[in-house]
């Protein structure tokens, strides 16, 4: 995630506090078997941001709970069902955030510890 006006970026790492993996809905027409093409990408579903990540952004991906994330791929989930699961997403209090080196903003940085915390 990345903050700040375009000739001044600055990256942010975003993890859930009890280190847990982020199970994020999204959605797509791909289908198993199916060849990868332009025609078959997804899209990740995003609601208003809240809390202490308003001055991030704006809007804020849905993470949904570990429980939660199987019946969000399920074909079997409903309609009705998956838009009550867009509504049980994890709350901002369930993250830590913190800037990162400005290197981080450009692709060719591969060196190492730059997921570490950096003072702004």
């Amino acid at each position: 995630m990345w903050t700040g006006e375009t000739d001044d970026k600055q990256p942010r790492l975003i993890h859930a506090k009890d280190g847990e993996l982020l199970y994020m809905a999204a959605i797509t027409t791909w289908q198993p078997g199916k060849n990868e093409d332009v025609e078959h990408g997804f899209a990740i579903a995003t609601v208003a941001s809240a809390g202490g990540i308003v001055h991030i952004h704006d809007r804020r991906p849905v993470v949904l709970t570990p429980e939660a994330a199987p019946e969000w791929t399920s074909s079997d989930t409903s309609v009705e069902s998956a838009l009550e699961l867009l509504n049980t997403a994890r709350p901002e209090s369930a993250f830590k955030w913190y800037p990162l080196t400005r290197q981080r903003s450009n692709v060719k940085c591969q060196t190492p510890n730059t997921n570490h915390p950096t003072a702004i």
